[in-house]
């Protein structure tokens, strides 16, 4: 779940905030409630793509994929 990964994540980089850094922790419960807010905010614009792709196509309706997510694939450094 998002609290378990969180709770591991920001446990991982307080330690080293406070180890290496010397710096403050974070604190989760600040980081959960405000990505709790996100993801009700989020939550209308959610779908299972499969369906509305397949939805749409059905329509003949046209559809533009990208397909360059990765890495070192810009003309700068890649």
């Amino acid at each position: 779940t998002l609290e378990e990964h969180l709770r591991g994540t920001i446990e991982e980089r307080n330690a080293y905030l406070q180890g290496m850094l010397q710096e403050s922790p974070l604190d989760f419960a600040e980081i959960f409630d405000r990505a709790c807010a996100y993801r009700e905010r989020l939550r209308p614009h959610v779908i299972d793509t499969s369906i509305y792709l397949n939805r749409i196509l059905g329509q003949g309706k046209r559809v533009l994929f990208e397909g360059a997510q990765g890495t070192m694939l810009d003309v700068d450094h890649g």
